[in-house]
């Protein structure tokens, strides 16, 4: 092996001074510079860098719940078609949903917009339809009653998220299909009003 020569440095200052006008330092500056690049366009991967606001996650809730609840409109409207005014006013409200949906574009691209599992879970849960006879459109009902109020908590949520961020358009986007929601709510409460008396009474 070869011999190890190891140089005593008396002045550590003047050392350092030296290796700096000879380009040592340049190394370290330039690693530097490239980190500091690299978080930039990596924010997220950088423990110091403040998280995301959540906006995003209820913008992919509502965008995925309107438009699964678009469809679900669909198919009782298809299935209990025998119902004239069933088949009209859901295919109506599916509209309405998928209108719903389409406003929320311009924000996810502002605020962008995350996707979870949740959702799609959710709302296999809040819709088992269709289901047949007058005793399966009482149940279809309920569910798209159930599945109306989950988006108009959702829509509310994110209105006063809104508020708080002082963005006025999309605090109007939420009041405009809140208003839209409830009125979905308002029929489906009637119409199951008007439904269940016959059918869970009347024999099948």
């Amino acid at each position: 092996h070869a011999a190890v020569r190891l140089k005593k440095i008396n002045n550590p200052l003047s050392e350092l001074k030296r290796r700096k006008g000879e380009g040592g330092f340049q190394a370290q500056e330039t690693i530097g510079h490239i980190a500091k690049r690299a978080i930039k366009q990596n924010p997220a991967e950088h423990p110091s860098m403040k998280p995301a606001s959540r906006v995003g996650d209820y913008l992919g809730m509502l965008d995925y719940g309107e438009r699964t609840f678009a469809n679900a409109f669909v198919q009782v409207a298809k299935f209990h078609s025998e119902e004239s005014d069933i088949y009209e006013q859901c295919m109506l409200m599916s509209k309405w949903s998928s209108e719903k949906a389409e406003k929320l574009k311009p924000f996810t691209q502002q605020y962008g917009e995350r996707r979870e599992d949740e959702p799609s879970k959710l709302s296999k849960v809040l819709f088992n339809g269709p289901h047949k006879g007058g005793f399966g459109l009482v149940r279809d009902l309920q569910d798209l009653y159930i599945f109306a109020n989950e988006n108009d908590i959702s829509w509310l949520i994110l209105k006063q998220a809104a508020r708080g961020l002082r963005d006025k358009q999309l605090q109007e986007t939420c009041e405009e299909s809140l208003q839209q929601t409830e009125r979905q709510i308002d029929w489906l409460l009637t119409r199951i009003k008007q439904t269940a008396p016959q059918a869970l009474i009347v024999p099948s």
